[in-house]
Protein backbone atom coordinates (compact mmCIF):
# COMPACT_ATOMS: atom_id res chain seq x y z
CA UNK A 1 0.00 0.00 0.00
CA UNK A 2 0.65 3.50 -0.66
CA UNK A 3 -0.89 6.93 0.53
CA UNK A 4 -2.67 8.43 -1.57
CA UNK A 5 -1.82 11.56 -3.80
CA UNK A 6 -4.43 14.39 -2.73
CA UNK A 7 -3.12 15.87 0.36
CA UNK A 8 -5.70 15.80 1.55
CA UNK A 9 -6.23 12.14 2.55
CA UNK A 10 -2.61 11.79 2.48
CA UNK A 11 -3.03 9.96 5.54
CA UNK A 12 -5.67 7.19 4.57
CA UNK A 13 -3.97 4.43 2.80
CA UNK A 14 -4.38 4.06 -0.68
CA UNK A 15 -4.89 0.07 -2.18
CA UNK A 16 -4.22 0.04 -5.81
CA UNK A 17 -5.81 -2.77 -5.97
CA UNK A 18 -9.21 -1.63 -4.62
CA UNK A 19 -8.98 1.45 -6.25
CA UNK A 20 -8.75 -0.60 -9.66
CA UNK A 21 -10.85 -2.87 -8.36
CA UNK A 22 -13.77 -0.47 -7.44
CA UNK A 23 -13.30 2.29 -9.59
CA UNK A 24 -13.19 0.52 -12.75
CA UNK A 25 -16.52 1.92 -14.38
CA UNK A 26 -16.54 -0.32 -17.37
CA UNK A 27 -15.96 -3.26 -15.13
CA UNK A 28 -18.81 -2.15 -12.84
CA UNK A 29 -21.27 -1.44 -15.66
CA UNK A 30 -20.81 -4.48 -17.69
CA UNK A 31 -20.82 -6.65 -14.35
CA UNK A 32 -24.62 -6.34 -14.50
CA UNK A 33 -26.19 -9.59 -14.60
CA UNK A 34 -29.42 -8.19 -16.46
CA UNK A 35 -31.27 -9.95 -14.05
CA UNK A 36 -34.17 -6.85 -12.94
CA UNK A 37 -33.08 -7.73 -9.55
CA UNK A 38 -32.17 -4.15 -8.89
CA UNK A 39 -36.15 -2.89 -10.15
CA UNK A 40 -38.29 -5.98 -8.33
CA UNK A 41 -37.77 -8.21 -5.42
CA UNK A 42 -38.04 -12.09 -6.03
CA UNK A 43 -41.34 -13.37 -5.66
CA UNK A 44 -39.89 -15.66 -3.30
CA UNK A 45 -39.07 -13.07 -0.95
CA UNK A 46 -41.51 -10.28 -0.59
CA UNK A 47 -45.15 -11.27 0.94
CA UNK A 48 -47.26 -8.32 -0.76
CA UNK A 49 -46.35 -7.03 -4.12
CA UNK A 50 -47.17 -3.29 -2.84
CA UNK A 51 -43.69 -3.65 -1.46
CA UNK A 52 -41.88 -5.36 -4.25
CA UNK A 53 -40.29 -2.31 -5.81
CA UNK A 54 -36.73 -1.96 -4.91
CA UNK A 55 -35.60 1.17 -7.22
CA UNK A 56 -37.52 4.54 -6.02
CA UNK A 57 -36.46 6.40 -9.37
CA UNK A 58 -37.98 3.67 -11.02
CA UNK A 59 -40.99 3.36 -8.92
CA UNK A 60 -41.83 7.08 -9.66
CA UNK A 61 -40.53 7.14 -13.69
CA UNK A 62 -41.92 3.80 -14.53
CA UNK A 63 -38.98 3.68 -17.32
CA UNK A 64 -36.31 0.75 -17.03
CA UNK A 65 -33.53 3.60 -18.39
CA UNK A 66 -34.53 4.91 -14.45
CA UNK A 67 -33.40 1.42 -12.90
CA UNK A 68 -30.07 0.04 -12.38
CA UNK A 69 -29.63 -1.77 -15.35
CA UNK A 70 -31.04 0.94 -17.63
CA UNK A 71 -27.86 3.33 -15.98
CA UNK A 72 -25.16 0.88 -16.72
CA UNK A 73 -26.26 0.63 -19.98
CA UNK A 74 -26.30 4.45 -20.37
CA UNK A 75 -23.18 4.24 -18.78
CA UNK A 76 -21.84 1.73 -20.87
CA UNK A 77 -23.19 3.68 -24.03
CA UNK A 78 -21.38 6.73 -22.71
CA UNK A 79 -18.26 5.19 -22.47
CA UNK A 80 -18.12 3.60 -26.20
CA UNK A 81 -19.31 7.01 -27.47
CA UNK A 82 -22.52 5.26 -28.56
CA UNK A 83 -24.19 8.41 -26.49
CA UNK A 84 -23.53 12.10 -26.70
CA UNK A 85 -24.31 13.90 -23.38
CA UNK A 86 -25.02 16.58 -25.60
CA UNK A 87 -27.53 15.84 -28.01
CA UNK A 88 -29.84 14.71 -25.36
CA UNK A 89 -30.44 16.98 -21.93
CA UNK A 90 -32.35 14.30 -20.72
CA UNK A 91 -29.88 12.00 -20.83
CA UNK A 92 -27.96 12.71 -17.88
CA UNK A 93 -31.30 13.43 -16.24
CA UNK A 94 -31.32 9.63 -15.98
CA UNK A 95 -28.63 9.38 -14.50
CA UNK A 96 -28.86 12.65 -12.08
CA UNK A 97 -32.24 10.65 -10.70
CA UNK A 98 -30.75 8.20 -8.87
CA UNK A 99 -30.86 8.90 -4.84
CA UNK A 100 -27.95 6.51 -4.16
CA UNK A 101 -30.45 4.50 -1.88
CA UNK A 102 -28.02 1.25 -1.99
CA UNK A 103 -31.06 -0.92 -2.81
CA UNK A 104 -29.97 -2.01 -6.33
CA UNK A 105 -26.64 -3.12 -4.79
CA UNK A 106 -27.84 -4.52 -1.76
CA UNK A 107 -30.26 -6.77 -4.20
CA UNK A 108 -27.65 -7.48 -6.52
CA UNK A 109 -25.14 -8.40 -3.73
CA UNK A 110 -28.21 -11.20 -2.38
CA UNK A 111 -28.37 -12.83 -5.51
CA UNK A 112 -24.90 -13.12 -6.52
CA UNK A 113 -24.49 -15.24 -3.16
CA UNK A 114 -27.60 -17.62 -4.00
CA UNK A 115 -26.12 -21.23 -5.23
CA UNK A 116 -27.40 -22.61 -8.41
CA UNK A 117 -30.12 -26.02 -8.10
CA UNK A 118 -28.84 -29.20 -9.41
Amino acid sequence: MVTAQHPKYAHFPYDRWYHKYYYDMRKIANNCARCSVCKWIDSWEVKNPRFAKVCPSHTRYLFDAYSCQGRMDVALALMDSKLDPDSSPKLLDVVYKCNTCGGCDASASATRTWSLCG
